[in-house]
């Protein structure tokens, strides 16, 4: 089967069988699954395809499709639509994701001024502001897997999981540190008894801006993100972990949304759990930032 007469198959299986690609373009970004840019020859004239080559990562492109479409109808969250999801009985593993193409570049891409992105931190806000206030009655996937009553039942066996991904890689000192860390986590993390609706993973190449209007551009939406019930939190430490977001944004997200006393001291926990899954995923590159934050932790306990 050619390349070609793949890709008719995956639009015939979508509901598209007026569509036909015209030219495939790999785009940058996707960490897990490839990722491609398909030209149709109507409407619409364009389609994101992510693909999966195992069935480990088909089963991540429908817990995608899953959340973007609850998200799409429980909020008003900027997100793409989803075309499809198909996968060929004869390419066992082969998932094809058919999502829309936002406007734009992601924001690692865009060419923005100081003032455009102080716009789009502004945007950001307002985009997050609205989903936070958001309220569910357990913490976890609104679409998939365990719902828990308590926060630190979902967070803390992800916590320690990471951890021990990422132990062989780290000191005698850091792993002690850590572990004290998981033997007291109720005293860093108290219980706010508000599960909310987070995206999950927003950083800059998942955050898509027409940069096309100079000072005010605009995010047409955000990408790969999840239908979670979390502790807000969660997500606004994820947003200053890799400096996404400045004093501009938090300045606006309070205008719509409390932020509780000690928020800053417990980022260190949230940012401790990114760099243990980014050291197990991605390598040493992420180590001297992990032994960082479990001395500073340690410092504190």
């Amino acid at each position: 089967m050619t390349s070609c007469d793949i890709e008719t198959r995956v639009l015939d299986a979508a509901g598209l069988q007026d569509l036909r690609v015209t030219s495939v373009r790999q785009l940058h970004g996707g960490m897990v699954s490839r990722v491609e840019l398909w030209g149709t020859d109507g409407s619409p004239p364009e389609l994101v395809c992510k693909r999966s080559d195992t069935d480990e990562e088909s089963e991540g492109l429908g817990r995608q499709a899953r959340a973007l479409s609850w998200m799409r109808a429980h909020t008003d969250f900027p997100m793409p639509d989803v075309h499809g999801l198909v996968t060929l009985a004869e390419r066992p593993g082969k998932s094809y994701l058919l999502l829309e193409r936002l406007a734009g570049h992601n924001l690692a891409e865009a060419r923005l001024t100081r003032a455009g992105l102080d716009e789009v931190h502004r945007q950001m806000a307002e985009h997050l502001g609205r989903l936070h206030s958001r309220r569910g009655a357990r913490y976890g996937s609104a679409v998939d897997g365990e719902q828990c009553d308590t926060w630190l039942a979902w967070f803390g066996p992800r916590l320690e999981s990471n951890y021990r991904d990422a132990s062989s890689r780290l000191s005698a000192t850091a792993r002690a540190a850590i572990r004290q860390l998981l033997g007291s986590l109720p005293s860093w993390l108290p219980e706010s008894h508000a599960p909310t609706v987070v995206h999950g993973d927003l950083w800059h190449t998942n955050i898509i801006v027409d940069d096309t209007s100079g000072e005010r551009p605009r995010i047409t939406g955000y990408i790969d993100g999840g239908a979670l019930f979390a502790d807000v939190e969660y997500e606004l430490a994820y947003l200053l972990v890799f400096g996404m977001v400045d004093q501009r944004f938090f300045d606006c997200y309070r205008e719509l949304q409390p932020i509780r006393e000690g928020f800053e001291r417990r980022c260190l926990v949230y940012w401790l759990n990114t760099m243990l899954l980014h050291l197990w995923l991605f390598g040493v590159d992420y180590l001297d930032r992990t032994e960082r934050l479990a001395r500073q932790i340690a410092a504190l306990a």
